[in-house]
């Protein structure tokens, strides 16, 4: 139970289910980025062009598109699955 109000809206929860649909294939791709050609968060700004250039090779191949695919399907697999271990109920 929470304090008085600290409730959640329904606005909030409405964006606390659908945040992650955005913000794990994002995730994904930079997860990529870093791991395969060692960009940095800090390249968004000091090489924008960069970033967008590797962004459309990862979806103009098909090979950089399925591994975006597998990353997000086990980012959230991982998300959701921990998400509903965590919330079943226990004895």
């Amino acid at each position: 139970m929470l304090p008085q109000g600290l409730e959640p809206t329904c606005r909030s929860r409405v964006i606390g289910r659908h945040l992650p649909i955005l913000i794990i294939p994002l995730t994904a791709m930079g997860v990529l980025f870093g791991l395969w050609d060692r960009l940095n968060t800090w390249d968004i700004v000091t090489h924008p062009f960069l970033v967008l250039q590797k962004t459309f090779e990862y979806f103009s191949h098909p090979i950089g598109f399925l591994n975006w695919l597998v990353y997000t399907a086990v980012l959230f697999i991982l998300y959701y699955g921990t998400f509903y271990l965590w919330n079943q109920k226990r004895p």
